[in-house]
């Protein structure tokens, strides 16, 4: 392969999903019918038995499979598309052994099943992205105002420390090359306050309906935050993953969006690196420059350096706004032996080494 430009981070990309091989000849006999379980060639330790959409997905051990196989688990069915709490409810009743746990639930599934509970880091920032396109936004005092109006220390401690860590940094969390503690926007509400009124709200008078698009993460506390902090109302739209990015593919239209990004693999580039062309910013020419003065760089400390400094940006000027750093948790029943807990949480890769025992 021949890159066009240093790209340090290159190897650390090969074992995504993205680059995982495709049976050419399966591709070309079948067309888009390549990925039906009849057709379905795979190299993994598991192969696709059954796939019901909305129901569930049931994988096999393969019997091809030529790489370490340490476990004993044959068989694996994931229940998808179900409300959190039946599939607590199966889970209670034994009849399932590992599920993910519902957020606001966290610290009372720690208290109440200290067992069985686990967790663990990951790469995942939690954020609102600000509509610098649309007042009142436009004015970079709004967006530092509403920034410093937040308790994310309180909040954090709140969802208790196995659910979030706060954002004491920008986007890149901690664990991640890049990190910076100390860079984000203190809570501080006197000079929040004053922002607010130095851009003609004092008080959050005359300050317009806003909307912001969200996936219920945090929505109720920013809303508590604003309006006991700064007097401002805020109307939140819940929508889902397939509406979010058709919606930010069309045009930034909501005044804000609150979601979640999650590193595929631990390098700033990931996520300071991405194409914010779609938010049609009048910031997005700066970022750009930026980000080709960081690739361009075959020095990694350098490199490292530059997408420091696209972070720093984002945080100054309030245009992204970490709120938390999220863990992945859930339970597993005692009879689950040796299951890696990654930041993926049950990443099927680590099934192959899962035992469960007689139970």
């Amino acid at each position: 392969m021949e890159l066009e430009w240093p790209a340090p981070q290159f190897l650390q990309l090969l074992p995504h999903v993205d680059w995982c091989p495709l049976p050419r000849h399966v591709v070309d006999a079948y067309g888009d019918n390549w990925t039906s379980v009849d057709n379905l060639v795979v190299n993994g330790p598991f192969r696709v038995a059954n796939f019901t959409p909305g129901d569930r997905l049931v994988l096999i051990r393969n019997p091809t499979y030529g790489g370490h196989f340490s476990g004993n688990v044959d068989r694996i069915e994931f229940i998808l598309d179900r409300p959190w709490e039946e599939v607590f409810e199966l889970y209670k009743e034994g009849e399932l052994d590992v599920i993910a746990a519902n957020l606001p639930r966290i610290q009372e599934l720690a208290l109440q099943y200290p067992g069985e509970f686990v967790s663990a880091p990951t790469l995942q920032t939690a954020l609102l992205s600000f509509n610098t396109n649309r007042a009142p936004f436009d004015d970079k005092r709004v967006r530092q105002a509403l920034a410093m109006a937040l308790d994310r220390e309180g909040y954090a401690a709140r969802l208790g420390p196995q659910a979030a860590r706060p954002a004491r940094g920008g986007w890149i969390p901690p664990g991640m090359p890049g990190f910076q503690p100390g860079i984000n926007l203190p809570f501080d509400l006197n000079k929040a306050r004053r922002l607010l009124s130095e851009a003609g709200y004092p008080e959050g008078t005359g300050f317009p309906e806003v909307t912001c698009i969200d996936g219920q993460l945090a929505a109720e506390w920013l809303q508590e935050s604003w309006k006991v902090n700064l007097g401002i109302e805020m109307k939140f739209e819940a929508v889902d993953t397939e509406e979010y990015f058709q919606r930010l593919s069309d045009g930034f239209d909501a005044h804000i969006i609150l979601h979640s990004l999650a590193a595929v693999y631990p390098d700033p580039e990931m996520w300071l690196g991405i194409d914010f062309r779609p938010f049609r910013a009048p910031w997005e020419e700066t970022v750009r420059q930026m980000q080709e003065r960081a690739r361009s760089s075959s020095d990694p400390e350098q490199r490292l350096e530059r997408f420091k400094e696209i972070d720093r940006f984002f945080v100054e000027n309030a245009i992204f706004l970490p709120i938390l750093h999220l863990r992945q948790s859930g339970l597993i029943k005692p009879w689950v032996k040796r299951l890696p807990v990654s930041s993926s949480f049950m990443s099927i890769y680590s099934f192959q080494d899962a035992v469960i025992t007689p139970h």
